[in-house]
């Protein structure tokens, strides 16, 4: 770096570099330099001080634009927004060697997994001094039981941890370049203990959250059409559009907040709603485990519980009670069966069927409807004969299951 003579104006510093013996790329060190420093610059803006790096290569110049990583307007464009697993700041106050240390921890949620990204950025006094880190020291473990490891399960976490103090040997940086986390240190072991614990809610929804949990609460989703947002909620089914159109306006049009959560962890309140967010995430991986099961269709069960707020003025039409009433269709499962072709001929007349298939389907219903009504009957005569107070050893049920299965199977000639 070269510069000419020229006046230096108060509160500069000038940096000459020469007789390099290597080519440097000095984009990439000033993308560095913007990222490192970006809090740092933000702050003394914030405090209406003037402040700018400027590069001087070869004759021209270039200033340096801030990126402060875990600034709102950033959080906003990078993260998702989940109801109660939005990204929130947690805050506390430890005492260090030297002094008072501070600590503002922010964690959220990126919508896709990112394993360049994901883990724990490092500030003292908005310095980055480390990035992205998943190692033991900050919590990650290794095993498949462990709240957090480095895992595709847990790469759409990010951290950022900016800790303030008065004297420097109380940020646990390495010295004497400030780069890297020293292991060992006091304030380590505090942020660790403070970053399980408030991670510990999000790390449990992460691990089975999908995209269709998270896009639709980020500022890529104000970018995409309806029929697109309809996809990414209900897959390729053909009553999508129609399942998007029935959803309240707050979830359709979601738009991610401008401020963000604090906690204070230091006192019992802060201990109470993070208990209070792990239960929910517990709660939120039976539904999603049940819509992985039952189909797209119990999507809308998974925002329900998400977002209850979206649905408090729920109202359905009876154009959308239809059209729901049409969707939620049992799944029908193609099967195959094998029938003496002249027990087949008598179940075609029995039934007046024009088609084998009917005929077969005849038989079932008649046989299932003859188990029902004995079922049935049967209740009703076991409730007149024995006390309410009384336990019943099997249920009428469950003795007709067996029964059903033989009666189905001897209707038409099959094996079941």
């Amino acid at each position: 770096m070269q510069s000419t003579k020229r006046l230096l104006l108060r509160g500069s510093t000038i940096f000459r570099i020469r007789n390099l013996h290597r080519r440097i790329d000095w984009a990439e060190v000033m993308r560095e330099l913007a990222v490192i420093y970006g809090h740092k610059i933000q702050a003394i803006k914030d405090a209406g001080r003037a402040v700018h790096l400027t590069f001087e290569v070869d004759g021209k110049n270039a200033t340096i634009i801030p990126r402060p990583l875990a600034s709102p307007e950033n959080l906003r464009k990078r993260m998702a927004f989940p109801p109660d697993f939005s990204p929130r700041q947690f805050t506390a106050t430890w005492r260090g060697e030297s002094g008072t240390v501070r600590c503002r921890l922010i964690i959220g949620l990126t919508p896709r997994h990112s394993g360049e990204t994901s883990g724990v950025y490092l500030y003292g006094n908005g310095r980055m001094f480390a990035r992205a880190l998943r190692t033991r020291p900050l919590g990650y473990g290794e095993s498949g039981n462990a709240v957090l490891r480095d895992h595709p399960q847990c790469w759409r976490i990010h951290a950022y941890a900016f800790l303030e103090a008065d004297d420097g040997s109380d940020i646990p940086w390495q010295a004497p370049l400030k780069d890297g986390l020293s292991e060992n240190h006091i304030i380590t072991t505090r942020l660790r203990e403070m970053f399980k614990e408030a991670v510990s809610p999000y790390s449990r929804f992460a691990k089975f959250a999908k995209a269709s949990e998270l896009v639709p609460f980020t500022t890529e989703w104000e970018g995409l059409r309806s029929d697109q947002k309809a996809e990414v909620l209900f897959g390729r089914s053909t009553h999508a559009m129609a399942l998007f159109e029935d959803l309240p306006e707050g979830i359709r049009d979601f738009e991610p907040p401008t401020v963000i959560e604090t906690v204070c962890v230091d006192g019992v309140a802060g201990e109470e709603a993070i208990k209070k967010l792990d239960s929910h995430a517990k709660n939120l991986r039976q539904i999603i485990k049940k819509r992985d099961t039952g189909g797209p269709i119990l999507e809308v069960d998974v925002l329900r519980a998400l977002s209850p707020s979206a649905f408090l003025d729920e109202k359905k039409s009876p154009k959308a009670a239809k059209r729901a009433s049409v969707v939620a269709l049992p799944r029908k499962v193609r099967v195959s069966v094998e029938v003496d072709e002249t027990r087949l001929k008598q179940l075609r007349q029995l039934f007046g069927a024009s088609t084998d298939g009917e005929a077969v389907r005849a038989a079932i219903a008649a046989a299932l409807t003859k188990i029902t009504t004995q079922v049935v009957a049967e209740s009703a005569t076991r409730s007149a004969a024995k006390p309410a107070t009384r336990p019943v050893a099997r249920h009428p049920v469950a003795k007709a299951a067996a029964r059903s299965r033989r009666a189905v199977a001897n209707a038409i000639d099959i094996e079941l």
